[in-house]
């Protein structure tokens, strides 16, 4: 059953980005990936497995998982001025899981969900 509800909600926000993309607000469509709608299904999903400091530890991982997502946008930025659009994206997406797999790993080496 939440699977299904996981699978709703995205289609529903997948059909909000693709509505406000074409309208002259089309700036706006970049906010709806970020409304917590899947940090909110992260977070209940992890406190019933793990209490507070499950989903604690989960919230800040959260915090430190906008890292990649900025080098993701900045190379957006910078690299869609010089190159076409489909380069710019795949060269984004890489930087994206780049940094993704470093986080991941300095964060299991350094164990930082102790620091709650």
């Amino acid at each position: 059953m939440v699977l299904i509800i996981k699978g709703v909600i995205g289609a529903i926000i997948t059909m909000l980005i693709s509505s406000v993309a074409q309208t002259r607000f089309f700036y706006i469509s970049a906010l709806f990936p970020l409304f917590p709608t899947f940090i909110i299904l992260s977070h209940v999903m992890t406190y019933k497995e793990f209490g507070v400091l499950g989903m604690r530890t989960t919230a800040l991982f959260g915090l430190f998982s906008l890292i990649p997502c900025f080098f993701y946008l900045t190379s957006i930025l910078i690299l869609s001025k010089y190159i076409s659009f489909v380069a710019s994206t795949g060269i984004a997406l890489a930087v994206w899981l780049s940094s993704a797999t470093l986080l991941c790993l300095l964060w299991g080496h350094f164990n930082m969900g102790r620091l709650l």
